[in-house]
């Protein structure tokens, strides 16, 4: 399953496959997926999801930080779980879901919520 956000011109896809999540963004012209350690953290964004880290050095806190996700990701009943994980944390970071991709199905574009 592949879901593709965006948040102003910025585009992200997130392929699941199981319980692996790889990401993809327009600088790798979306041909690359790479997994979580390729991503960049701050060490606001750590702290405030794990307030706990914050006696640790940066690298510290990112490696345990990454540790505790895919922790969380093996714990999630399955595919739907955890594309309602990722949704849920990139839409709190701004981000819209705009289209699902699973296999052997049509795209299905998101209509995004009037508020």
């Amino acid at each position: 399953m592949e879901l593709t956000f965006q948040l102003g011109n910025e585009i992200i896809i997130v392929r699941i496959m199981g319980r692996s999540i790889l990401f993809s963004d327009s600088h790798t012209n979306f041909q690359q997926f790479f997994p979580i350690e390729g991503l960049k953290f701050s060490r606001e964004g750590i702290l405030k999801e794990h307030p706990d880290l914050k006696n640790l050095s940066d690298g510290e806190m990112r490696i345990e930080a990454i540790k505790r996700f895919k922790e969380h990701v093996r714990n999630l009943g399955g595919e739907n779980e955890i594309k309602k994980y990722i949704t849920d944390e990139l839409e709190g970071c701004g981000y819209s879901l705009i289209l699902i991709k699973k296999e052997g199905f049509r795209p299905i574009k998101v209509q995004a919520e009037v508020k």
